[in-house]
């Protein structure tokens, strides 16, 4: 009976025509997607590349140095760009590609992609990970919100019972007939977006990694399908069932995840680049500022030493004061980027309780681990 079931809504389901639509248009954007993506992290790697050699000429190029010196001459490092952020970038986009180090100071991450993109890229920038969080849920509502309540507005759900076919058997039948239509729409998605990845990198990693997003993302499409039956269910009429999930779908994509970044900066507020390196600036002047901290550091060693003068110390004390400057920055460094990363936690936890009631995929932490890219706290410095 249930197989019965499955191929009835199988057949059902092929020759509907919005359907049919549905498919065309989703196959169609994936692939488009899939050659901009293929493009774009082809494009980025291609860049990066050559500024890395370009750094590391002008690094080599300085000549001989005293080490100080070429320590403040600094030198970029650049962020590896994994393959399969091709599929989800996760927060890369935001959160830098190149760092510069130099001496005395511990910069944060330049050079964001979304600084260079309009607001739309934020939904139209993340590559095959917005079709499939977003618009493949959207398909999954067309396939099964008239599972149940369908077959109520035409009157044969309940001829179906009568006929003795069970709610489990229509639930599991109906079930794996739009299951299977899912999984034929899906599988070129997935195929083609992993097999892409693995082409491009023959480590053992990268096919784990592959794997397990292929995995959460077909666990996520269930959860999407049981949840648009169960709504099906439970709804009186197709029209009631539609209006449900697509609400349900906008307040998921849209809604939560703009009221969660509000919550999360509310609780725990991140300070602008300006603020933030104003704090530290101020923290290094502090007690007088260099000069009031050498004058104190040089009458400790003449006293501890024994000698009134500089010049009597048996030791260079243009180093020593250095390495005392040195020690203040790290504190003061410590300290600032401590309280920072220390909100940056409290906004992830604050992501992860709403994904407890709305689980927008976008911040799954499995996903982004999967994909490499598992910061989900963007810094804005």
């Amino acid at each position: 009976m249930i197989w019965v079931i499955a191929l009835k809504e199988l057949r059902g389901l092929l020759r509907d025509t919005r359907v049919r639509l549905a498919t065309c248009a989703l196959l169609s954007l994936t692939v488009v997607t899939a050659i901009a993506g293929s493009q774009r992290h082809h494009r980025f790697e291609a860049e990066q590349e050559e500024h890395e050699k370009r750094s590391r000429a002008a690094w080599n190029s300085q000549g001989p140095r005293h080490p100080h010196t070429a320590a403040h001459f600094g030198l970029y490092l650049y962020e590896p760009h994994g393959n399969l952020a091709t599929i989800d970038p996760g927060l890369t986009p935001y959160l830098g590609r190149a760092v510069w180090l130099e001496a005395h100071n511990q910069n944060t991450m330049k050079y964001r992609p979304v600084e260079d993109a309009p607001a739309i890229a934020a939904y139209a920038g993340s590559a095959i990970a917005t079709i499939l969080q977003c618009i493949v849920p959207l398909f999954i509502i067309v396939l099964g919100f008239g599972a149940f309540a369908g077959e109520r507005d035409s009157g044969t759900l309940r001829q179906l019972l009568v006929a003795g076919a069970s709610p489990r058997a229509l639930l599991l039948g109906k079930t794996l007939g739009i299951a299977f239509v899912l999984a034929v729409v899906n599988a070129p998605i997935l195929i083609l977006a992993v097999g892409s990845v693995l082409t491009q990198s023959s480590s053992t990693d990268a096919f784990g990694r592959a794997c397990m997003m292929a995995a959460a993302y077909a666990l996520y499409f269930y959860t999407v399908l049981m949840l648009t039956i169960a709504v099906s269910a439970r709804s009186m009429h197709g029209r009631g069932a539609l209006v449900s999930l697509l609400a349900g779908w906008l307040v998921v994509t849209v809604l939560v995840p703009r009221v969660a970044a509000d919550v999360a900066d509310y609780r725990a507020p991140i300070p602008s680049a300006a603020a933030f390196w104003t704090a530290i600036d101020a923290d290094l002047q502090r007690d007088g500022g260099l000069e009031a901290r050498v004058k104190n550091l040089e009458a400790r060693t003449l006293t501890a030493y024994g000698v009134d003068r500089r010049e009597d110390l048996p030791i260079e004390f243009e180093g020593l004061a250095l390495d005392e400057d040195e020690k203040h920055h790290n504190e003061v460094f410590d300290v600032r980027y401590r309280d920072l990363f220390d909100k940056y936690r409290q906004q992830e936890r604050t992501y992860e309780s709403f994904g407890l009631a709305a689980p927008f995929f976008e911040r799954s932490p499995f996903v982004h681990d999967a994909g490499g890219v598992g910061a989900r706290i963007a810094p804005r410095l």
